[in-house]
């Protein structure tokens, strides 16, 4: 008789905790993505301490999300010219923001080369300066010798 309790409890007790991994693992994460925002703007990069893109008109993308749209993803690039004359090139850079249990984190993603289709070098953690000039807005992205910088405010798309 022990053994038969002793079995219908270990029974329960196991089909409980299965149970409960289920519940867990089904629950959705609310995950919000909002609209995209395209522009056109001025731009500057620099990496390494050389300027490759001096104020000169990019195109960028905002994408927002988190429930509170405090998070977000920031493509900024510049088209120019190949090496061997082709128009297949660009400078581009992805700045985020995130957010790990309510603390901001702010890096860039760079392509380096103009002929590079990923962005493959990580720059992080930067720090982010806004500015301010007139009807202007822009940030940047800064750490040590770079500095990723693009206008809010240009024509919007």
């Amino acid at each position: 008789m022990m053994k038969l309790i002793s079995i219908l409890f270990l029974g329960l007790l196991f089909s409980g905790i299965a149970n409960a991994g289920d519940n867990y693992y089904k629950t959705p994460k609310i995950y919000k993505v909002h609209d995209n925002i395209n522009w056109t703007g001025k731009c500057f990069i620099q990496y390494e301490g050389k300027v490759v893109v001096n104020n000169e008109m990019c195109t960028m993308s905002l994408t927002e999300y988190g429930e509170e749209k405090d998070e977000f993803t920031i493509v900024v690039s510049k088209e120019v010219d190949c090496d061997d004359g082709t128009k297949n090139c660009s400078y581009f850079f992805y700045a985020h923001k995130n957010k790990l249990l309510k603390t901001y984190f702010f890096n860039v993603y760079y392509n380096v080369w103009k002929d590079m289709t990923q962005a493959g070098q990580r720059i992080s953690p930067t720090r982010i300066d806004e500015y301010f000039v007139g009807v202007i807005d822009g940030a940047c992205f800064l750490k040590d010798n770079h500095k990723f910088c693009y206008e809010f405010k240009g024509k919007l798309d």
